[in-house]
């Protein structure tokens, strides 16, 4: 190699680092494709191979999510946080609030260098749904929880005064509409208990229900007792968030499936002794509200609860 020539490798050359002027960057390849969860929020899942590198040291994904409202929202992703499924591997946005389904997620793979290894993949809950309410092999019933799904969006975007010039279900037929399920009715079934405030039900970007207590002090404790939609007890610690004069219980770990589910919140003393406690769920707050705008949100919750209940959990 005689002085002033290079030899590019990876698009730099090996002696100098000057970089290739036509260096097209490394082969793209492209991901395998997209899943939604249904927990206690929305989770998109972008799924590739990982036969591409043998080494992926200092590679990472970055998953951009293209906010209605311009707050665009990036995620990166190192590699050593990426779920390693065998074959393939998955990396995720959680906690994607119901009114963002016809939002758009940009995701891209890069390696130790910040070159783009991969194509950007472009997807949506909005998008994820067409393509299942277009897919053959989709049963009737799994068109109902989708339907049901981009109604509920539909209804956060115009609770919360969110693009609702582009709604969810925008694009859905008048046959697909008639998959939507009928009005779901529920019930009070709340206890108060002692030193009980009150209540409140969060749906943005996780599902959280809360209970609020007089006199509850910062050595004290909270669990939640519950059994949920596939009938498993289920116990937590939950956050006490202290005010003045009161605490509350949040409770963060519902899934949309466990709608009904009736949640013991229990306050502890230090000595873990019981301070008070109280039931809730889900479907008992929907069932005290007396906002009209906000009972329709809390309607198609219930319907995408109890379609996504029957379909998902045998």
């Amino acid at each position: 190699i005689t002085f002033g020539d290079h030899n590019y490798v990876d698009g730099k050359c090996e002696y100098c680092g000057e970089a290739d002027p036509d260096y097209n960057p490394i082969e793209k390849f492209s991901f395998m494709g997209t899943n939604m969860v249904l927990e206690s929020s929305l989770a998109m899942q972008f799924a590739f191979a990982d036969t591409h590198y043998a080494d992926w040291t200092g590679f990472y994904a970055e998953i951009v999510k293209e906010c209605a409202d311009g707050e665009n929202v990036t995620k990166i992703i190192p590699s050593s946080e990426w779920e390693d499924r065998g074959a393939y591997f998955v990396v995720a946005y959680n906690g994607v609030a119901a009114k963002e389904m016809a939002d758009n997620f940009y995701t891209t793979i890069y390696n130790a260098e910040g070159q783009a290894v991969s194509v950007t993949r472009t997807d949506s809950v909005r998008a994820y749904a067409r393509n299942t309410l277009n897919n053959s092999r989709s049963s009737e019933a799994l068109k109902a929880v989708i339907v049901d799904m981009l109604n509920y969006g539909a209804a956060a975007q115009n609770y919360f005064g969110y693009n609702t010039g582009d709604l969810a279900n925008n694009d859905l037929s008048e046959a697909e509409k008639a998959l939507a399920s009928g009005i779901v009715e529920v019930s009070d079934s709340r206890v108060k208990g002692n030193y009980f405030l009150g209540s409140q039900l969060a749906l943005e970007s996780n599902i959280v229900l809360t209970a609020a207590y007089q006199g509850v002090t910062s050595d004290m404790y909270a669990k939640a007792v519950y059994t949920d939609a596939r009938g498993e007890k289920v116990t937590v610690d939950c956050e006490l968030e202290l005010g003045k004069g009161y605490g509350a219980v949040n409770v963060t770990s519902l899934a949309i499936a466990d709608y009904n589910c009736v949640v013991e919140m229990t306050v502890y003393k230090a000595d873990g002794t019981v301070y008070t406690s109280s039931t809730d769920s889900i479907a008992s707050y929907v069932s005290r509200i007396t906002d009209a705008k906000l009972l329709v949100l809390g309607q198609e919750l219930a319907k995408f609860a109890e379609s996504a209940r029957a379909y998902f959990v045998k």
